[in-house]
């Protein structure tokens, strides 16, 4: 009787282990797009939901909810009957749980298509607009570094863009290279020199690069030519952390100043800044 048992025990962890190596949750959803997924077991029944990622240019990444399925003794999927007239599409944040690339040769046991028909209503040609809007939503959920492939191409084509050259620059200076995000705002600055975003993302390189003087210089113009007071505590919080840092009262007040004039008196700038002012004094 112990042999026997032994014998299920050690097919029954076979089969765990074959699970384990064709499903591997490993994959970030961003690198999952146009793909079928699975998502690791929560439940005592051992089984698995499943559906698809695309990109919803106007809404972001997004998973279309096929079902669910579990695995028999031999690694066959098995797809949950009950789940298949159901139609859920869950848009995706940062925090979603990591996900398994379905192997296509397990497509045909789920009873799915590689491509489902309905992808088409959400694909377009490739454009300088889509590309754009492809970046945005990867700095949106904090992939910067996939952003830069799209948003770069973008560039090549029209680098004037609406919306490019700031995204291009914050995938830059998220990414750590703030020299080539200096380079694409000051050509974006030459074009349009009423854009207090691009003042607020060159500050930010300058700062990072150790150029206090420069990024001073930009956070002036851009709190010059804004109209967004909340833009304007933003950039004056940065120089004033600055300042802060370095332990130059006079220039910090100038700055710490600033904050206060914009900033909404509940916003977290404000009460730190309050916090700044008592720590150097």
């Amino acid at each position: 009787m112990k042999r026997y048992l032994f014998l299920i025990l050690c097919l029954f962890n076979l089969s765990l282990f074959a699970q384990e190596n064709l499903l591997k949750f490993d994959k970030n959803f961003y690198e999952s797009e146009d793909r079928w997924v699975a998502f690791p077991p929560n439940d005592e029944e051992n089984k698995y939901m499943y559906g698809f990622i695309y990109l919803d240019n106007s809404a972001g990444f997004t998973f279309h909810y096929e079902g669910s399925f579990s695995v028999d003794s031999n690694g066959k999927f098995i797809s949950d009957e009950k789940d298949k007239n159901s139609r859920i599409i869950r848009r995706l944040e940062p925090n979603t749980r990591k996900m398994a690339i379905i192997p296509d040769s397990k497509l045909k046991e789920l009873e799915v298509p590689k491509i489902p028909d309905w992808l088409e209503n959400y694909k377009s040609d490739e454009t300088t607009e889509t590309l754009v809007r492809k970046g945005y939503h990867l700095n949106h959920i904090g992939a910067s570094t996939n952003a830069l492939e799209p948003l770069l191409k973008a560039y090549k084509l029209n680098p004037h863009e609406k919306g490019l050259e700031f995204e291009l620059s914050y995938a830059y200076n998220a990414t750590g290279e703030f020299q080539k995000a200096v380079e694409v705002l000051e050509k974006a600055l030459k074009n349009n020199p009423k854009d207090h975003m691009f003042y607020r993302e060159l500050g930010y390189s300058y700062i990072n690069l150790k150029k206090p003087l420069e990024a001073e210089k930009i956070f002036k113009k851009g709190i010059l030519v804004s109209s967004d007071d909340s833009q304007k505590a933003e950039m004056a919080y940065n120089m004033a952390g600055v300042y802060y840092q370095s332990k130059e009262k006079s220039k910090f007040e100038e700055w710490a100043k600033q904050v206060k004039k914009f900033a909404n008196p509940e916003s977290q700038y404000a009460k730190n800044i309050t916090l700044m002012e008592n720590e150097l004094k």
